[in-house]
C-alpha cells in the first residue's frame, strides 16, 4: 500500500491502459465525482469491484475487492435458472401433447363404444328377434361393461379438458 500511494496507476500497471478501469479512473479524475463499477481486471484476470473517490490533493482513492466467486455463483445461478426454465417449458409442452392425446384417444374410443352399446340395446329389445335367457344375460353384461368403460373414458376426457383449461 505504501509503495502505491501517490503513484500513477498506469505507471505501476501499464496493462490498464485502454481498459474499462483506466477509463473510469480518467472519468473520476475529470468529473471529480465518485464512481463504482465491476469489471474483469486486466492485471489480475479476476472480477473486481472498484470504488473510486476523488481526493482533495487532485488524485483519487481507489478501493477494490475481488468478487470473482460472487460472479461465478451468479453465473451458475443463471445457468441453473435457464436449465430450469428449459425443463419447465419441455414439461409444459409434453403435458399439452399428453392432454391432446387423451382428448383424441377418448373421442376415438367413445364413438365405436357408443355404437356397440346401441346395437347391444337393440338386441336386448328384441329388434333382431327374440333372445333366450342366456343370450339376454350376455347382452346385459355387454351393455353394463360397455357403459362402465364409457364412463371411464368420459372421466379421462373430462380430466384432459380440465388440464387443457377447457
Amino acid at each position: 500500500r505504501a509503495e502505491l500511494l501517490g503513484r500513477d496507476c498506469v505507471e505501476e500497471f501499464p496493462q490498464l491502459l485502454g481498459s474499462e478501469s483506466y477509463e473510469m479512473h480518467r472519468l473520476v479524475m475529470a468529473r471529480r465525482q465518485p464512481a463504482r463499477f465491476e469489471t474483469v481486471s486486466p492485471v489480475l484476470q479476476r472480477w473486481i469491484s472498484f470504488s473510486l473517490y476523488p481526493d482533495a490533493s487532485g488524485g483519487i482513492s481507489c478501493y477494490f475487492q475481488d468478487i470473482s466467486e460472487r460472479k461465478e455463483a451468479e453465473a451458475e445461478r443463471e445457468r441453473m435458472l435457464d436449465a430450469e426454465h428449459g425443463a419447465r417449458t419441455r414439461a409444459e409442452e409434453a403435458n399439452a401433447v399428453k392432454s391432446h392425446f387423451l382428448a383424441t384417444m377418448s373421442h376415438e374410443l367413445r364413438t365405436p363404444l357408443n355404437a356397440q352399446i346401441g346395437y347391444a340395446q337393440l338386441l336386448e329389445m328384441g329388434l333382431a328377434g327374440p333372445l333366450n335367457q342366456e343370450q339376454q344375460r350376455y347382452i346385459q353384461r355387454i351393455v353394463w361393461s360397455s357403459t362402465h368403460l364409457l364412463g371411464l373414458i368420459n372421466d379421462i376426457l373430462d380430466f384432459s379438458k380440465i388440464e387443457a383449461g377447457e
